[in-house]
């Protein structure tokens, strides 16, 4: 490390101290007889340090433009890591609710309740469009989801969404919003060509689950699931959803 170190300084020394004298040497060699007719120019000396400038222009341009997007990355993967972090914080609150929600069991007559059901999907549920509606006279605040998986018929994960979307996080009593979400995983590949490479899974379960807020601005867990006989056909049912938190 200390080499290295010493080969840096060594380096910036160098590329600082050739900036500042490469013009006075340009202007010292330009009246030098070239010792071979190829370095004779018919350009003067004065051209010659404009185009030094511009080259230096240049590389500063260059330079200033690496570093801001290295900066960029850094800010995005701390942001990623932030809302990563965050995410994990919020499925810990949720196992501790559910946990004591086990427990006490306690009847709540003002928590919301929801109606999920799919409304478009694409590509053997490589895509999926959710419409969730409020059923209960209660006004619902910062739906926030979860996560959101495919388990297969052993309650194995198989797939997990990586981004989640809700259109609208806040809904009055019968208001509905849309959830987007994508299974890139679910596709497979068949390795025979005809009559089409796409295999299928057979019952497998997705599993959504979110939070909100209710007007007292109370948190509460939900774990929303549907089971799929087959990702080849849509299926209509309603999901199941539990409040569990």
């Amino acid at each position: 490390m200390k080499n290295i170190k010493v080969v840096i300084i060594v380096i910036c020394v160098i590329t600082i101290a050739l900036t500042l004298l490469l013009p006075f040497l340009i202007d010292i060699l330009y009246y030098i007889n070239p010792p071979f007719e190829f370095f004779k120019v018919s350009y003067e000396n004065k051209d010659i340090l404009s185009y030094y400038g511009g080259a230096l222009s240049f590389i500063g341009s260059v330079l200033l433009g690496v570093i801001t997007i290295i900066q960029n990355k850094k800010a995005q993967d701390k942001s990623d890591e932030v809302n990563r972090l965050k995410l994990e914080l919020q499925l810990k609150s949720m196992a501790m609710a559910e946990e004591q929600y086990k427990k006490t069991q306690i009847i709540e007559e003002i928590a919301p309740k929801f109606e999920i059901k799919m409304s478009v999907y694409h590509g053997t549920y490589a895509n999926i469009k959710l419409e969730m509606k409020n059923v209960t006279s209660t006004i619902v605040s910062s739906i926030s989801p979860l996560s959101f998986k495919a388990l297969d018929e052993n309650s194995s994960e198989i797939a997990r969404a990586k981004d989640i979307k809700v259109k609208k996080p806040s809904l009055s009593s019968a208001q509905s919003t849309q959830i987007e979400t994508s299974f890139p995983e679910l596709i497979i590949r068949s390795e025979e060509k005809y009559p089409k490479n796409i295999r299928y899974y057979s019952n497998i379960t997705l599993m959504f689950e979110f939070s909100c807020e209710d007007e007292k601005g109370k948190t509460h867990y939900y774990r929303s699931e549907l089971n799929v006989p087959t990702t080849q056909n849509f299926t209509k049912d309603v999901w199941k959803t539990t409040k569990v938190g």
